[in-house]
């Protein structure tokens, strides 16, 4: 891991950044000034006065990174490394899934990796043409670039450092409240709870067969369903206690006077839904 206290010593306008509370952005992914070649290596941000590539304290899930093309195709991947103090040697401790950019546009792509806080963020290039990695000049901005793409979890020096240019590379940052590795807003459903990526209840079912409001027959079909796939049921009739049920539940002996009939579905998660009411009257 990077030595936080060591690197914000050098790059103190760095300290600006606080624990994240909710999702932001790291980086910059906007192009221009001059074009690098893009041939198979690596690109890490190591300072960005301007354009922040570090992650802040508290760290969380990158969930998407993002990358502006030019006219030209390239294979990259987001590449998330620590730094030997202040040396150029840096660490890639984690990738996303590499990835064919679009020309011209702003790439967005989805990912999940877990950061601490202090990682820095840059790029992996596997192919692409002579122009296809950005930088643009901002005073304070240094990058380094190695010339080959180095395996995870191996220190390497980088043999190349350029002053004042920044790697155009953005990633959404997103708590993580639960620490279970899932970026709590576009991710996890289910924050609070590190067992769980789904805490959301089912809708009540519909009722898509019921008895009349009032009948004189002792007998009562009730059908339902729900719009959520993988849930199972629990119905009770009156005051019966919830059992299992499936898709209809046919009721007999039903006495002369008012009677009562709720279903509700459970999701994969276990989590219960509201019940679906039926009311009648047995004349």
């Amino acid at each position: 891991m990077i030595h936080a206290i060591r690197w914000l010593a050098l790059f103190t306008v760095l300290l600006v950044a606080g624990p994240a509370q909710a999702a932001t952005v790291v980086g910059n992914s906007a192009p221009g000034g001059t074009p690098l070649a893009c041939t198979p290596q690596s690109f890490v941000q190591a300072a960005s006065a301007a354009n922040n590539h570090l992650v802040p304290p508290g760290g969380g899930v990158i969930t998407e990174w993002r990358y502006q093309a030019d006219a030209v195709t390239a294979q990259l991947a987001l590449r998330v490394f620590s730094r030997t103090g202040a040396t150029s040697t840096f660490t890639a401790l984690a990738e996303s899934e590499p990835r064919s950019t679009v020309p011209n546009t702003v790439n967005k792509f989805p990912t999940r990796i877990s950061v601490s806080g202090g990682e820095l963020i840059g790029l992996r290039v596997d192919s692409g043409g002579s122009a296809c990695l950005f930088e643009t000049f901002a005073p304070g901005d240094v990058y380094h670039q190695s010339n080959f793409a180095l395996p995870l979890n191996t220190p390497t020096a980088f043999g190349m450092a350029f002053v004042g240019y920044h790697v155009a590379v953005a990633a959404v940052l997103e708590p993580d409240a639960d620490h279970d590795g899932f970026g709590d807003e576009s991710q996890d459903q289910c924050p609070a709870d590190p067992t769980k990526q789904d805490c959301t209840p089912p809708a009540a079912p519909s009722i898509d067969k019921r008895p009349k409001k009032k009948t004189g027959s002792a007998k009562a079909t009730i059908g339902f369903s729900s719009a959520e796939a993988g849930v199972t049921f629990e119905c009770r009739a009156d005051k019966a206690a919830f059992a299992p049920c499936a898709g209809q539940s046919k009721l007999k002996k039903l006495k002369a006077r008012k009677h009562t009939f709720r279903v509700h579905a459970i999701d994969a998660a276990g989590n219960v839904g509201s019940d679906a009411v039926v009311r009648w009257r047995v004349t």
